[in-house]
């Protein structure tokens, strides 16, 4: 079989030529995106230890002016300061701080302040886990990693090529556009499964309950309509696109409620 394959490879210049342009870019581009992903989680565990270090000190502030120390005026400063690194929930509070100057509302801002204190612990885990870990999952993990890019452009490609000749074999317009949603349902279904999988594997996918489980598989099985007829691929992609938006809002709908006591 490897002989045939051979064969053929070396009889045909064309092929060779495509498969050393494609093996010498796949190289350039995995070296790439390898010093890119190296230098993104440089920076994302830097950011991570600074936002350590500010919601540390404020803690501490807070607790100050909690117990009784007078420097209301100086953890305002604070806060303002520190407002760019500080989560929505935090910032809310301060807000109302600000206006109410009541030290009720730092009781509050503690109970967010700790948790997301735990959210930056995971995150530096994970970050400083990517250069110092020496398990061989976490190894295969990062060389694993700058082949998502590369297979998605890849595959991006092949999908363009593929529903342009078929394009081009088409008689009437109207199959044309069938053609069009029959490609955007299926690599809509395809990038679910493929986003859920990388997760799944980096061992960051949250938990869904069976009633995302059951809206993601409904986004994928979609396509399948267009196999009753090609019509209904427009319906497909209308669909999809609407329990995407359905799953955005129930993703905001999480946000933590606020609440205060007067």
């Amino acid at each position: 079989m490897w002989s045939e394959i051979s064969k053929l490879i070396g009889a045909n210049p064309i092929m060779t030529l495509v498969l050393t342009i494609f093996g010498t870019t796949t190289i350039w581009l995995y070296k790439e995106f390898k010093e890119m992903i190296n230098q993104n989680n440089r920076t994302q565990l830097a950011s991570v230890n600074e936002k350590i270090k500010i919601y540390s000190q404020l803690q501490a502030s807070i607790s100050a002016v909690i117990h009784g120390g007078d420097a209301k005026f100086g953890l305002m400063q604070k806060l303002g300061e520190s407002s760019p690194y500080l989560s929505e929930n935090v910032r809310r509070i301060a807000r109302d701080f600000y206006y109410q100057a009541d030290i009720a509302y730092l009781t509050s801002m503690l109970t967010f302040i700790d948790v997301d204190l735990g959210k930056l612990e995971q995150e530096k885990t994970k970050y400083s886990k990517y250069d110092k870990s020496t398990d061989i999952s976490d190894f295969v993990l990062k060389l694993y990693a700058p082949l998502k890019p590369i297979a998605f452009i890849w595959v991006s490609i092949l999908v363009f090529l593929l529903t342009y000749d078929r394009l081009l074999k088409q008689q009437f317009w109207y199959d044309q556009v069938y053609v069009i949603f029959i490609t955007g349902s299926t690599a809509l279904s395809a990038i679910i499964v493929f986003v859920l999988f990388s997760l799944k594997l980096e061992g960051a996918l949250p938990k869904q309950g069976a009633y995302r489980w059951g809206i993601n598989l409904l986004i994928v099985v979609m396509p399948m309509l267009s196999l009753v007829h090609n019509a209904l691929s427009i319906m497909s992609l209308i669909i999809q696109i609407l329990l995407i938006m359905i799953l955005l809002h129930m993703k905001k709908r999480k946000k933590n409620i606020i609440l205060m006591i007067d």
